[in-house]
């Protein structure tokens, strides 16, 4: 009988699968970041959080097509990010920040990353608390 339950199990196992690209949308989430893009050329943005390390701390690959239409707000547009971004603050020390990356798009498609990461070619860099985010009501405004 505990054999069946066994295979019960790991077959449900099968059946969940795992987060890809394809489904970051449906991730249970805690609160929905928003990015309102107010440039005339889109932007890349990236979440780090490796606070206080404010390095570039990211591969190429990270870019890839997939990852970079996820990541990709539009000229004058705004996008939401549901995600666990309360939970990641849990368990964190006192002082602790959500660390956000605003990449020009054009830069990360034309130029060598390892040049974007030397002379950290980013647009601007947000280091936000909980409390900042809350006070923000979760939206991020660029510029």
């Amino acid at each position: 009988m505990c054999k069946f339950y066994s295979i019960g199990i790991i077959f449900l196992f099968f059946l969940c699968g795992c987060p890809t690209m394809d489904n970051l949308d449906e991730l249970p989430s805690d609160a929905t970041l928003t990015i309102n893009n107010n440039l005339n050329k889109d932007i890349l943005f990236y979440d780090s959080h490796i606070f206080p390390d404010t390095s570039i701390n990211i591969e190429s690959s990270f870019f890839n097509e997939k990852q970079k239409e996820y990541a990709q707000v539009k000229s004058k547009s705004s996008r939401n990010y549901p995600s666990t971004w309360i939970k990641l603050f849990e368990n964190k020390p006192l002082g602790y920040k959500l660390i956000i990356f605003f990449f020009d798009k054009t830069t990360v498609e034309t130029l060598p990353w390892d040049t974007i990461k030397k002379n950290y070619m980013i647009l601007k860099r947000y280091d936000l608390s909980l409390e900042d985010l809350e006070r923000m009501n979760w939206t991020i405004k660029y510029p």
